[in-house]
């Protein structure tokens, strides 16, 4: 769904799933949960065009705010 959506969705997805997957790693989270992370990141972000790396590194970062802001929620 993230590559059908485009602009900046993959690589929020993967920034998202990074954080989830340290958070269960940190016993944070179930690893079941780390797919709700996931997924509500991904209901919280607004995509935006990628247009060059720096766009991805803006993105990657804006990913794992919100997904360390989900986490603290677990």
């Amino acid at each position: 769904n993230a590559l059908k959506t485009g602009k900046s969705a993959p690589a929020i997805l993967n920034a998202a799933n990074e954080v989830a997957v340290d958070g269960f790693l940190n016993k944070q989270l179930s690893f079941l949960d780390i797919i709700a992370v996931v997924e509500q990141v991904l209901q919280k972000a607004d995509f935006v065009d990628v247009r060059s790396l720096e766009d991805v590194f803006q993105q990657d970062d804006y990913g794992r705010r919100l997904a360390n802001q989900v986490l603290a929620t677990y």
